[in-house]
């Protein structure tokens, strides 16, 4: 048996087969296999991201959610600190919109459950690319906010993971879930091991900037006015807009 060690700390002890996969999933959560001292710590303990948007109630949850990864999570700006932007709309038709690197994705309601470990690890939310400048729009009083956050920033400084989870069963995924993250962060563990959103956004859109104008989702277009860019309203002449659905299955002629 491995002993699973965190920050000193005897987590609990796992066969080779669980060891390896845990070494391969733990990319994701947040934290990194350091080999010569035979544990794992956070993995952004130098990173430091600017959050504004949220509430102080909503700041210390994040914080909360994130803190096994050693993130320093602040509203400060500092040089070069990449910032994510969260926006709340009173009246929205997607559950969750990302706009960041000139592309915005918008996320629309799937019911689960999650068919493997690669799809269930940030619950179908997927960035191909980051900048800098990450922008989060979603409904007003959004129960699954907090959640998803935490989703877009593993994903900002986790994007260009090598390791493949994909061939690791759901049902091993879940018990390192229970033995491994629980111990070291219950709070983010108890999202992970909700294997269904109350309405999980799998399914969703992508368009291409073709601006470089600043982009406000709240102005409204007026007959008076030059014509605007919306972000969130499908553009009917651009050939380039299309649902993609990661479930669907392509039929062989």
């Amino acid at each position: 048996m491995y002993p699973v060690v965190f920050n000193r700390r005897e987590i609990c002890q796992l066969t080779i087969e669980e060891f390896q996969n845990l070494k391969s999933i733990v990319h994701f959560w947040g934290l990194s296999w350091e080999e010569q001292s035979g544990e794992f710590v956070g993995r952004f303990i130098n990173i430091s991201l600017r959050v504004i948007g949220l509430d102080r109630r909503e700041s210390i949850r994040l914080n909360q959610l994130l803190t096994h990864t050693g993130i320093n999570i602040t509203t400060e700006k500092f040089e070069n600190n990449p910032t994510l932007s969260v926006f709340h709309i009173d009246s929205y038709k997607h559950l969750l919109t990302i706009e960041t690197a000139g592309k915005t994705i918008s996320f629309n309601p799937n019911n689960g459950p999650f068919r493997n470990t690669k799809e269930w690890v940030y619950k179908g939310i997927s960035v191909p690319e980051f900048s800098d400048e990450v922008k989060v729009y979603m409904k007003l009083g959004e129960k699954s906010k907090m959640e998803w956050i935490c989703y877009v920033i593993l994903q900002m400084f986790n994007n260009n993971s090598p390791n493949d989870i994909s061939s690791i069963p759901v049902e091993k995924y879940k018990s390192l879930l229970q033995i491994v993250l629980t111990p070291i962060n219950p709070s983010f563990a108890s999202y992970q091991l909700n294997a269904e959103w109350p309405t999980s956004p799998p399914h969703y859109k992508t368009k291409q900037h073709e601006q470089t104008e600043t982009i406000n989702p709240f102005k409204h277009k007026h007959a008076s006015q030059s014509t605007r860019f919306d972000p969130f309203k499908p553009r009917k002449n651009h050939k380039d807009t299309r649902v993609i659905n990661p479930f669907f299955k392509n039929k062989t002629p």
